[in-house]
């Protein structure tokens, strides 16, 4: 087994907006994006309610985060290293949002 050390950066945003994936990358600057871990999420425990009852703007919220999210930022970072290696890692954590 091959043992490295590893330079690790969290990047805290507020994914909900937009925004939040340019704060990612204007953070990131020209560091090297070897691993992308997509680490957002919002499950339905945040607004447990029956589908019927369901708030539509909060669907639309958890769709965006869960779905949409990762999505851009997958392909922001492949668009800003194109000639780069790096693989996303998708991991989710269901909580606040």
């Amino acid at each position: 087994m091959c043992r490295r050390r590893a330079n690790v950066t969290n990047i805290l945003a507020d994914l909900s907006q937009r925004a939040g994936i340019h704060e990612i990358f204007d953070a990131i600057g020209e560091m090297r994006i070897d691993i992308l871990v997509n680490n957002a999420g919002i499950g339905s425990s945040e607004d447990p309610r029956l589908v019927v009852d369901f708030d539509d703007a909060f669907w639309e919220k958890t769709l965006y985060v869960n779905l949409t999210v990762p999505y851009l930022l997958s392909k922001t970072r492949s668009a800003r290293d194109a000639e780069g290696w790096a693989r996303p890692d998708h991991q989710y954590r269901f909580s606040g949002g």
